[in-house]
Protein backbone atom coordinates (compact mmCIF):
# COMPACT_ATOMS: atom_id res chain seq x y z
CA UNK A 1 0.00 0.00 0.00
CA UNK A 2 1.23 3.60 -0.68
CA UNK A 3 2.11 5.59 1.90
CA UNK A 4 0.33 9.39 2.40
CA UNK A 5 2.39 11.65 3.28
CA UNK A 6 -0.17 14.45 3.75
CA UNK A 7 1.66 17.07 5.47
CA UNK A 8 3.78 16.92 2.88
CA UNK A 9 1.63 16.27 -0.25
CA UNK A 10 -0.02 19.37 -2.60
CA UNK A 11 -3.07 18.20 -4.31
CA UNK A 12 -3.11 20.79 -6.47
CA UNK A 13 -0.40 22.36 -8.71
CA UNK A 14 -2.13 25.80 -9.04
CA UNK A 15 -0.55 29.26 -7.47
CA UNK A 16 -2.64 30.49 -4.91
CA UNK A 17 -1.22 34.21 -5.83
CA UNK A 18 -4.81 35.84 -4.10
CA UNK A 19 -3.86 34.88 -1.15
CA UNK A 20 -2.54 37.23 1.55
CA UNK A 21 -1.12 37.21 5.11
CA UNK A 22 -4.39 38.16 6.43
CA UNK A 23 -6.34 35.44 5.81
CA UNK A 24 -8.08 33.85 8.67
CA UNK A 25 -8.05 30.13 9.36
CA UNK A 26 -11.89 28.84 9.46
CA UNK A 27 -11.78 25.61 7.30
CA UNK A 28 -12.73 22.80 9.37
CA UNK A 29 -11.17 19.47 9.48
CA UNK A 30 -14.89 18.09 7.26
CA UNK A 31 -15.63 17.83 4.89
CA UNK A 32 -13.89 16.00 2.43
CA UNK A 33 -14.48 17.27 -1.13
CA UNK A 34 -14.31 14.62 -4.58
CA UNK A 35 -13.01 15.98 -7.86
CA UNK A 36 -15.71 14.95 -9.95
CA UNK A 37 -13.45 15.59 -12.93
CA UNK A 38 -10.23 12.70 -11.69
CA UNK A 39 -12.54 10.92 -8.63
CA UNK A 40 -9.83 12.62 -6.52
CA UNK A 41 -10.55 12.84 -2.74
CA UNK A 42 -9.11 16.01 -0.79
CA UNK A 43 -9.52 16.52 3.07
CA UNK A 44 -9.37 20.36 3.68
CA UNK A 45 -7.19 20.95 6.87
CA UNK A 46 -6.87 24.09 8.69
CA UNK A 47 -3.99 25.73 7.80
CA UNK A 48 -1.98 29.42 7.51
CA UNK A 49 -1.39 31.18 4.09
CA UNK A 50 2.50 31.33 5.60
CA UNK A 51 2.26 27.12 6.20
CA UNK A 52 0.97 27.12 2.23
CA UNK A 53 3.83 29.15 1.27
CA UNK A 54 6.06 26.68 2.97
CA UNK A 55 5.20 23.75 0.92
CA UNK A 56 4.10 25.55 -2.19
CA UNK A 57 7.06 24.46 -4.99
CA UNK A 58 7.95 21.02 -3.08
CA UNK A 59 4.81 19.03 -3.95
CA UNK A 60 3.81 16.06 -6.12
CA UNK A 61 0.49 16.26 -8.01
CA UNK A 62 0.59 12.92 -9.49
CA UNK A 63 -2.07 10.56 -7.98
CA UNK A 64 -3.72 12.30 -4.85
CA UNK A 65 -6.08 10.06 -4.36
CA UNK A 66 -6.78 10.59 -0.28
CA UNK A 67 -3.92 13.11 -0.05
CA UNK A 68 -4.63 16.56 1.03
CA UNK A 69 -5.20 19.95 -0.31
CA UNK A 70 -3.95 22.54 1.38
CA UNK A 71 -6.13 25.48 1.03
CA UNK A 72 -5.69 29.23 3.50
CA UNK A 73 -9.09 29.78 5.36
CA UNK A 74 -11.28 32.36 5.84
CA UNK A 75 -14.93 33.48 5.49
CA UNK A 76 -17.17 31.49 3.87
CA UNK A 77 -17.36 33.99 0.78
CA UNK A 78 -13.59 33.61 0.43
CA UNK A 79 -13.24 30.03 1.05
CA UNK A 80 -15.76 29.70 -2.18
CA UNK A 81 -13.97 32.70 -4.16
CA UNK A 82 -11.35 30.18 -3.50
CA UNK A 83 -12.82 27.03 -4.89
CA UNK A 84 -14.09 28.87 -7.99
CA UNK A 85 -10.72 30.27 -9.12
CA UNK A 86 -9.06 26.57 -8.49
CA UNK A 87 -11.36 25.91 -11.29
CA UNK A 88 -11.86 22.36 -10.33
CA UNK A 89 -15.19 20.96 -10.06
CA UNK A 90 -15.32 20.14 -5.94
CA UNK A 91 -18.40 18.31 -4.35
CA UNK A 92 -18.42 17.35 -0.78
CA UNK A 93 -18.44 13.48 -0.35
CA UNK A 94 -20.91 12.18 1.76
CA UNK A 95 -18.79 8.67 3.52
CA UNK A 96 -20.10 5.71 3.82
CA UNK A 97 -20.90 5.01 7.05
CA UNK A 98 -19.07 1.62 7.70
CA UNK A 99 -15.91 4.15 7.00
CA UNK A 100 -16.99 7.02 9.86
CA UNK A 101 -18.56 5.08 12.03
CA UNK A 102 -19.82 7.32 15.20
CA UNK A 103 -17.18 6.46 18.64
CA UNK A 104 -18.49 5.18 21.51
CA UNK A 105 -20.27 7.86 24.37
CA UNK A 106 -18.19 9.48 26.91
CA UNK A 107 -19.87 8.14 30.30
CA UNK A 108 -19.75 11.32 31.65
CA UNK A 109 -19.27 14.36 29.52
CA UNK A 110 -17.11 16.22 31.60
CA UNK A 111 -14.68 13.24 30.47
CA UNK A 112 -14.88 14.63 26.65
CA UNK A 113 -12.15 16.54 24.81
CA UNK A 114 -11.56 18.32 21.99
CA UNK A 115 -9.16 20.07 19.36
CA UNK A 116 -9.08 22.52 16.29
CA UNK A 117 -12.76 20.37 16.39
CA UNK A 118 -11.68 17.01 17.03
CA UNK A 119 -13.40 14.94 19.64
CA UNK A 120 -12.35 12.40 21.99
CA UNK A 121 -13.78 10.71 24.94
CA UNK A 122 -11.53 9.91 28.34
CA UNK A 123 -12.21 7.33 31.00
CA UNK A 124 -11.68 7.71 34.59
CA UNK A 125 -9.74 4.56 36.65
CA UNK A 126 -9.99 4.82 39.72
CA UNK A 127 -6.98 3.75 41.93
CA UNK A 128 -6.85 1.72 45.16
CA UNK A 129 -5.03 4.84 46.72
CA UNK A 130 -2.35 2.05 47.46
CA UNK A 131 -0.57 0.91 45.09
CA UNK A 132 -2.22 3.25 42.20
CA UNK A 133 -3.73 6.75 42.81
CA UNK A 134 -6.74 7.30 39.77
CA UNK A 135 -6.31 8.85 36.28
CA UNK A 136 -8.19 9.22 33.07
CA UNK A 137 -6.79 7.14 30.14
CA UNK A 138 -8.32 7.18 26.68
CA UNK A 139 -11.48 5.17 25.34
CA UNK A 140 -9.85 4.58 21.96
CA UNK A 141 -6.43 4.71 20.83
CA UNK A 142 -5.40 8.17 19.71
CA UNK A 143 -7.21 8.37 16.04
CA UNK A 144 -5.46 9.64 12.53
CA UNK A 145 -8.33 12.11 12.69
CA UNK A 146 -7.03 13.30 16.02
CA UNK A 147 -3.19 13.26 15.60
CA UNK A 148 -4.00 15.31 11.66
CA UNK A 149 -6.13 17.88 13.94
CA UNK A 150 -2.98 19.09 16.03
CA UNK A 151 -0.07 17.79 14.31
CA UNK A 152 -1.27 18.66 10.42
CA UNK A 153 0.24 15.34 8.83
CA UNK A 154 -0.59 11.94 9.09
CA UNK A 155 2.34 9.47 8.97
CA UNK A 156 0.36 6.28 9.09
CA UNK A 157 1.40 3.56 7.15
CA UNK A 158 -2.44 2.78 6.60
CA UNK A 159 -4.49 5.97 5.46
CA UNK A 160 -7.11 4.29 3.12
CA UNK A 161 -9.01 1.47 3.43
CA UNK A 162 -9.56 -0.97 0.33
CA UNK A 163 -12.57 0.95 -1.20
CA UNK A 164 -10.21 4.36 -1.22
CA UNK A 165 -11.98 5.72 1.87
CA UNK A 166 -9.61 7.70 4.28
CA UNK A 167 -8.95 5.57 7.70
CA UNK A 168 -9.49 8.55 10.12
CA UNK A 169 -11.26 6.53 12.99
CA UNK A 170 -8.32 4.04 12.49
CA UNK A 171 -5.41 4.37 15.04
CA UNK A 172 -2.77 6.61 14.55
CA UNK A 173 0.36 4.27 13.97
CA UNK A 174 4.19 4.30 12.07
CA UNK A 175 4.95 6.77 15.03
CA UNK A 176 8.12 6.94 17.32
CA UNK A 177 8.12 7.40 20.95
CA UNK A 178 9.78 10.70 20.42
CA UNK A 179 7.58 11.79 17.69
CA UNK A 180 4.38 11.17 19.69
CA UNK A 181 6.39 12.92 22.63
CA UNK A 182 5.75 15.77 20.37
CA UNK A 183 2.27 15.75 19.93
CA UNK A 184 1.36 15.49 23.31
CA UNK A 185 3.23 18.65 23.95
CA UNK A 186 1.16 20.21 21.23
CA UNK A 187 -1.79 19.15 22.02
CA UNK A 188 -1.18 20.32 26.18
CA UNK A 189 -0.44 23.53 24.12
CA UNK A 190 -3.53 23.68 22.46
CA UNK A 191 -5.72 22.62 25.07
CA UNK A 192 -4.19 23.77 28.38
CA UNK A 193 -4.50 19.82 29.48
CA UNK A 194 -1.57 17.97 30.88
CA UNK A 195 -1.72 14.69 28.59
CA UNK A 196 0.70 11.83 28.43
CA UNK A 197 1.61 8.55 27.71
CA UNK A 198 0.43 5.54 30.57
CA UNK A 199 3.62 4.17 32.26
CA UNK A 200 3.36 0.37 31.98
CA UNK A 201 1.47 -0.17 35.46
CA UNK A 202 -1.06 2.12 34.87
CA UNK A 203 -1.81 0.58 31.04
CA UNK A 204 -1.81 -3.24 32.58
CA UNK A 205 -4.23 -1.69 35.41
CA UNK A 206 -6.52 -0.26 33.07
CA UNK A 207 -6.50 -3.15 30.73
CA UNK A 208 -7.34 -5.30 33.54
CA UNK A 209 -10.25 -2.99 34.09
CA UNK A 210 -9.20 -1.47 37.45
CA UNK A 211 -11.08 -2.11 40.48
CA UNK A 212 -14.03 -3.68 38.94
CA UNK A 213 -11.39 -6.54 36.93
CA UNK A 214 -12.77 -9.58 36.08
CA UNK A 215 -9.07 -11.20 36.04
CA UNK A 216 -9.49 -11.80 31.92
CA UNK A 217 -6.36 -12.88 29.89
CA UNK A 218 -7.09 -10.06 27.74
CA UNK A 219 -8.45 -6.61 27.92
CA UNK A 220 -12.41 -7.70 28.65
CA UNK A 221 -12.71 -11.03 27.96
CA UNK A 222 -10.68 -14.57 27.87
CA UNK A 223 -12.24 -14.95 24.47
CA UNK A 224 -10.05 -12.79 22.07
CA UNK A 225 -11.98 -12.37 19.48
CA UNK A 226 -14.47 -11.15 21.55
CA UNK A 227 -12.42 -7.68 22.49
CA UNK A 228 -9.59 -7.88 19.72
CA UNK A 229 -8.55 -7.38 16.27
CA UNK A 230 -5.36 -10.07 16.35
CA UNK A 231 -3.83 -12.55 13.70
CA UNK A 232 -7.36 -14.59 13.13
CA UNK A 233 -8.49 -11.62 12.26
CA UNK A 234 -6.10 -10.24 9.84
CA UNK A 235 -6.64 -10.08 5.71
CA UNK A 236 -3.68 -9.97 3.71
CA UNK A 237 -3.47 -6.46 2.52
CA UNK A 238 -5.55 -4.74 5.09
CA UNK A 239 -4.03 -3.11 8.08
CA UNK A 240 -5.54 -2.08 11.72
CA UNK A 241 -9.11 -1.61 11.94
CA UNK A 242 -11.11 0.87 13.40
CA UNK A 243 -11.54 1.26 17.01
CA UNK A 244 -13.94 0.42 19.17
CA UNK A 245 -15.63 -2.09 16.83
CA UNK A 246 -14.88 -4.60 19.07
CA UNK A 247 -16.48 -5.16 23.01
CA UNK A 248 -14.77 -2.83 25.58
CA UNK A 249 -13.31 -4.13 28.70
CA UNK A 250 -14.96 -3.36 32.26
CA UNK A 251 -14.24 0.04 32.06
CA UNK A 252 -15.70 0.22 28.69
CA UNK A 253 -12.07 1.34 27.24
CA UNK A 254 -11.72 -0.47 23.86
CA UNK A 255 -8.32 -2.42 21.85
CA UNK A 256 -6.50 -2.36 25.03
CA UNK A 257 -5.55 -5.88 23.27
CA UNK A 258 -5.20 -6.04 19.40
CA UNK A 259 -5.50 -3.59 16.94
CA UNK A 260 -2.18 -1.60 17.35
CA UNK A 261 0.22 -2.11 19.63
CA UNK A 262 0.48 0.67 22.46
CA UNK A 263 3.68 2.88 23.28
CA UNK A 264 4.45 3.18 27.35
CA UNK A 265 6.16 6.20 29.19
CA UNK A 266 8.60 3.92 30.53
CA UNK A 267 11.85 4.44 28.92
CA UNK A 268 15.35 3.42 29.70
CA UNK A 269 19.01 2.72 28.39
CA UNK A 270 20.54 -0.37 27.36
CA UNK A 271 23.99 -0.98 25.74
CA UNK A 272 23.82 2.64 24.54
CA UNK A 273 20.39 2.61 22.96
CA UNK A 274 16.92 4.40 24.33
CA UNK A 275 14.06 1.40 25.06
CA UNK A 276 10.78 1.86 25.46
CA UNK A 277 8.04 -0.56 26.58
CA UNK A 278 4.80 -1.55 24.15
CA UNK A 279 1.69 -3.27 25.18
CA UNK A 280 -1.04 -4.77 23.50
CA UNK A 281 -0.60 -6.92 20.56
CA UNK A 282 -2.01 -6.09 16.72
CA UNK A 283 -3.89 -7.23 14.21
CA UNK A 284 -0.98 -8.43 12.48
CA UNK A 285 0.73 -10.45 14.98
CA UNK A 286 0.27 -13.84 17.33
CA UNK A 287 -2.82 -13.43 20.00
CA UNK A 288 -0.45 -14.43 22.32
CA UNK A 289 0.78 -10.58 22.15
CA UNK A 290 -2.56 -9.86 23.11
CA UNK A 291 -2.19 -10.96 26.58
CA UNK A 292 -2.65 -8.01 28.92
CA UNK A 293 0.53 -9.06 30.83
CA UNK A 294 2.99 -9.74 27.81
CA UNK A 295 4.86 -6.44 26.85
CA UNK A 296 7.98 -6.05 23.84
CA UNK A 297 10.48 -3.47 23.58
CA UNK A 298 11.81 -0.99 20.77
CA UNK A 299 14.21 1.77 20.49
CA UNK A 300 12.70 5.53 20.87
CA UNK A 301 12.97 6.22 17.27
CA UNK A 302 11.38 2.97 15.77
CA UNK A 303 8.38 3.38 13.82
CA UNK A 304 6.13 0.47 13.02
CA UNK A 305 2.82 0.07 10.84
CA UNK A 306 1.19 -1.51 13.71
CA UNK A 307 2.59 0.87 16.29
CA UNK A 308 0.40 3.26 17.59
CA UNK A 309 -0.62 5.06 21.59
CA UNK A 310 -3.21 6.37 23.61
CA UNK A 311 -3.73 9.42 26.16
CA UNK A 312 -3.41 9.69 29.57
CA UNK A 313 -4.24 12.58 32.11
CA UNK A 314 -3.63 12.75 35.61
CA UNK A 315 -6.57 13.87 38.01
CA UNK A 316 -5.62 17.00 39.61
Amino acid sequence: MRKNNIGLLFSIGLAFSSLTANAQTEVELNPIYKNLKTGQLSLFLRESPQKLKQVYGTCSTNGMKGDTLWVAEGSAGQYAQLIKKLRLNLVPVEVKSDTMKTLPSATDSSLIREVNGAHFNMVKVEGDSIHQKSFLIGQTEVTQRLWISVMYSNPSEWTEKESGWPCYNQPVENVTWREVNTFINRLNKSTGRKFRLPTAHEWEFAAKGGLKSGGHKYAGSDTLQNVAWSKIDFIIGSGPHDVAQKAPNELGIYDMSGNVWELCADVFRRGGMEWVIIKGGCANEISTDCDINRKRLITSNDKLPFLGFRLVEDIE
